[in-house]
């Protein structure tokens, strides 16, 4: 038969182990179309798994916006580096060191979020964009379903615009 087939020894069985034996564990887990380890029977589909949270999670990451506002940094500095002529006085030579000394700066604090910040910080960082983003959909109207919600928000709204 095609498969995965455990064979166990214990309690009974004519795996050759004594029958005082309580525990019934496996001792071979095979594929018997492969010959292969029960580990490597399931790499392929958790790795498969693994890829795609591991996708998920740089994607929110790269759209938080800590992220988004050090690519912007790195984008503008790299625009005026670039910008400089070849004409340079002391004060440009220095400027331009502080900009790449930034620059370097910045790219090791994105750097930091994707490879070293652990797990629990990258889910609050994701945590904290959404919840700003939800904020904003609300004030905007865009979030709100219900027509008690919509009343509630207009009335904090008019609220807020007698105080001004």
């Amino acid at each position: 038969s095609s498969g995965i087939n455990a064979e166990y020894g214990g309690a009974g069985g004519d795996g050759g182990e004594s029958s005082s034996s309580l525990l019934v564990t496996p001792r071979r887990l095979r594929c018997d179309s492969y010959n292969t380890t029960h580990s490597q029977v399931f790499a392929g589909p958790a790795s498969k798994i693994g890829a795609l949270v591991r996708g998920y999670l740089t994607r929110r990451l790269y759209d938080s916006y800590k992220v988004q506002e050090h690519i912007k940094t790195i984008q503008d500095t790299r625009a005026i580096l670039l910008r400089e002529g070849d004409i340079l006085t002391e004060q440009d030579r220095a400027f331009n060191s502080r900009l790449l000394e930034t620059l370097r700066n910045t790219k090791a604090k994105v750097s930091h979020i994707f490879h070293e910040m652990s797990l629990r910080e990258q889910l609050q960082l994701i945590a904290n964009t959404r919840a700003a983003k939800k904020e904003v959909y609300i004030k905007e109207g865009r979030l709100v379903k219900s027509g008690s919600e919509r009343k509630r928000l207009a009335k904090k709204s008019m609220r807020q615009k007698a105080w001004i």
